[in-house]
């Protein structure tokens, strides 16, 4: 974290840790209520919501209404079902059946589990005019040969192993109708395949930047790192990776966040790059 910077992490639960750094604080808040911070954002960041957020187009509406001039919003989410890398994924697989489980309860429960496919559309029509969008690669473990890749998929794996139980229970056993054992012995199965590096399967992630224009930010390709940075971070389940210029760990993790009565956020205080860093969306070739 640039220790110039002002961070706000934001969550609907007390599941914050003591240990921070100086220059970070938490507000527990409800980030679909009406927005009152006294001050505008250069940096409005979310990772990981879906099925969190009941009115989308209106989280983006309040971020343009809260950024400062020349601010940027990013968003990153991943989008179901699983994907086989080179080929078909194969429908007996439990990690494609969960997704596609998973992906149903969210319809039935008024949620679209593939809200990020729509960023792009809903930002431009809440006043956003430059809109990037990127598909990024998520392995699901550390089946990759290329490095990067290994690493973000063992990172992938930690964060799905930890959160699968959380992501699963409301939704299969109150949406679905399923039993809470019949659900445990599903997701032991969900979560060998997980780890079995034979399966080279991966998720889709798709990233969405946008920036406030103002006659101080010029619309051109530009890497700008500012010295003062006040973030709102607001996210689901997220990965550990960084699409901004500086890349960093998260530095918390909270649980029992009460959207779907369990899930969990990561907060990630970054330096941020407007559109100049090249975002890949390159696939592992076997």
């Amino acid at each position: 974290m640039h220790p110039q910077s002002q961070v706000l992490g934001v969550d609907l639960s007390p599941v914050q840790p003591d240990f921070v750094p100086p220059n970070l604080s938490f507000q527990i808040d409800d980030i679909e209520e009406p927005w009152t911070y006294r001050q505008k954002f250069d940096f409005i960041y979310s990772r990981m919501m879906v099925g969190s957020l009941a009115n989308v187009p209106r989280f983006f509406e309040q971020s343009f209404e809260n950024l400062a001039p020349g601010g940027v919003l990013e968003m990153a989410d991943i989008t179901y079902p699983a994907k086989l890398n080179g080929g078909d994924i194969p429908e007996d697989l439990q990690l494609y059946k969960w997704s596609i489980l998973f992906t149903e309860a969210c319809t039935k429960a008024g949620r679209n589990a593939n809200c990020a496919r729509l960023y792009r559309s809903q930002m431009e029509t809440a006043g956003f005019t430059t809109v990037v969008e990127k598909t990024l690669m998520w392995p699901t473990n550390r089946w990759p040969k290329d490095k990067k890749l290994k690493e973000i998929g063992m990172w992938a794996l930690e964060n799905m192993e930890y959160g699968l139980e959380a992501l699963s229970t409301s939704l299969f056993t109150r949406v679905l109708g399923w039993e809470k054992e019949e659900l445990n012995a599903f997701l032991v199965g969900v979560r060998r395949e997980m780890r079995d590096t034979r399966f080279h399967t991966y998720w889709d992630i798709i990233v969405v930047m946008v920036r406030s224009l103002s006659r101080h930010f010029p619309e051109r390709r530009c890497s700008t790192q500012y010295a003062d940075i006040r973030v709102i971070s607001t996210c689901f389940l997220g990965e550990s990776r960084s699409t901004s210029e500086f890349q960093a760990r998260s530095i918390s993790e909270g649980r029992a966040h009460r959207r779907w009565g369990n899930t969990g956020y990561y907060i990630k205080p970054l330096a941020i790059s407007c559109f100049g860093n090249e975002l890949s969306s390159r696939r592992e070739k076997k």
